[in-house]
């Protein structure tokens, strides 16, 4: 399928059947790749699936081919629109989104960084995560100065 020297992870998509499917290139790799069992195969394919548009199938090629049809990915595309969705059009780790002051970005660019790769590796725990994200923030506006319950009450809202 793939040439000689084609790098680990690559891709190629083609259209066969009617449909569009994608191959990534797990020759080499130390694992089977499976998307249940691995973090980082599942956020590498959703990374494909940003990058190539309008796939129904992914065949992970080894030494025999690993196959997900539109019905196992569909989550997974929802997923990559969910993560594109948030970070092009919501603009989740803009600076403007997450404070009004500077005190407070780092701290929450770090979280909102860290749930946007965890949204590619494990939804749910990134679902946690956020919720645990939104307990923090409205405990820290019981105790906000009055300055800062504006900035506050904005990510408890983005949140």
């Amino acid at each position: 399928m793939f040439k000689a020297g084609t790098a680990l992870y690559a891709y190629e998509i083609m259209r066969e059947a009617g449909e569009n499917i994608m191959y990534i290139n797990y020759l080499g790799a130390p694992y089977i790749p499976s998307i249940a069992d691995y973090a980082d195969v599942m956020a590498r394919t959703i990374d494909s699936l940003i990058e190539g548009s309008g796939v129904s199938r992914v065949v992970f090629v080894q030494q025999r081919n690993y196959n997900y049809d539109f019905s196992q990915i569909s989550l997974l595309l929802e997923f990559a629109q969910l993560y594109i969705y948030l970070t092009k059009q919501e603009k989740i780790l803009s600076s403007e989104k997450l404070a009004f002051c500077q005190k407070c970005v780092a701290k929450r660019h770090e979280n909102m960084t860290y749930f946007s790769i965890l949204l590619k590796q494990d939804p749910m725990a990134a679902y946690h995560e956020l919720k645990r994200f939104l307990r923090e923030a409205r405990n820290d506006l019981e105790r906000a100065n009055p300055e800062c319950k504006t900035c506050d009450m904005s990510y408890i809202r983005m949140l």
